[in-house]
């Protein structure tokens, strides 16, 4: 069988099983199986008369029968592209979203602006799952602003023992052992210290909105790292509760939200923080995506 011909069979078996991105699926499945024989997408489409052989279309077959059942890709190949940077991803944790590298965007802002004035910046990611805000934020530092990597010292948080060893796997894979501290820790509850940027990607989805996720996400996606209560903003509202011991002054707190969640937790905090200043990031489709808030 040829390439051209296990792309035509493949791509046919995932749209019969109603997969949207069939076509895409098959490629990236197919450069996963024949990577090791030095094929990358666009080789493949290069080279569509190239014969595969039997072991290798067993497998790649193998795979596409996990996306016909709607198995995420990232969680097949065990890799997900976050900020243009490849990591390493599997059940424990929530695949890394587009819509996230906005809060990594303003961190980065965030984080420029404060350098300026200040001769050290402690930064915390809350809720690390992956590892890829905190790995972004420190990789961007080193590549693209040298002039910070000695004024930034980072840290990332998570409950969950599962995803911090994927969070420590995507350190040791990008080179950053020594570079981010990881704590096992609910929130703040087991962290010390006060941070001047603190970012997090809290589970926000509503009762209502986890009922109108896609099956895909339901079947496959860890639920602790998407549901956040009956409207969403639990485990905001707690660490909320939890900041005062850990900000220092004029500490900016970035958080993903869904766009309807901004009132009440604006709200929330002005009620607990005094001379707060807050504004939103919008993503892609133009929706209030990220909400910052200066602590004075």
């Amino acid at each position: 069988m040829t390439i051209k011909e296990a792309l035509r069979k493949a791509s046919t078996e995932l749209k019969q099983n109603n997969i949207p991105s069939s076509d895409l699926d098959s490629e990236v499945l197919l450069e996963y199986v024949l990577k090791r024989h030095g094929f990358d997408r666009a080789k493949i489409l290069a080279y569509p008369e190239t014969e595969i052989n039997a072991q290798d279309q067993n497998k790649y077959f193998e795979l596409i029968k996990r996306r016909a059942q709607r198995e995420p890709v990232a969680y097949i190949t065990k890799d997900k592209e976050f900020f243009g940077i490849s990591f390493y991803t599997d059940k424990r944790v929530l695949i890394p979203r587009p819509e996230t590298e906005i809060l990594v965007e303003e961190a980065l802002k965030t984080t420029k602006k404060k350098a300026e004035t200040q001769a050290r910046i402690k930064i915390i990611d809350i809720g690390t799952g992956s590892g890829c805000i905190a790995v972004t934020i420190q990789k961007a530092i080193q590549e693209k602003f040298p002039q910070l990597k000695d004024k930034v010292e980072i840290h990332a948080s998570d409950i969950s023992l599962g995803a911090l060893t994927v969070a420590e796997t995507n350190l040791k894979k990008h080179g950053l052992q020594e570079k981010i501290k990881l704590h096992q820790s609910d929130l703040f509850k087991n962290i010390k210290g006060k941070f001047d940027l603190i970012c997090a990607n809290l589970p926000y989805l509503s009762k209502k909105d986890y009922s109108l996720v896609d099956q895909e996400i339901k079947n496959y996606e860890p639920k602790k790292s998407l549901k956040g209560g009956d409207e969403g903003v639990d485990l905001y509202l707690k660490l909320f509760d939890q900041i005062p011991d850990h900000i220092k002054k004029e500490a900016q707190l970035l958080i993903e939200i869904h766009p309807y969640q901004k009132e009440a937790l604006v709200k929330a905090a002005k009620e607990k923080f005094k001379h707060l200043k807050d504004h939103t990031v919008e993503d892609l489709n133009h929706q209030e995506r990220v909400l910052a808030m200066q602590f004075q």
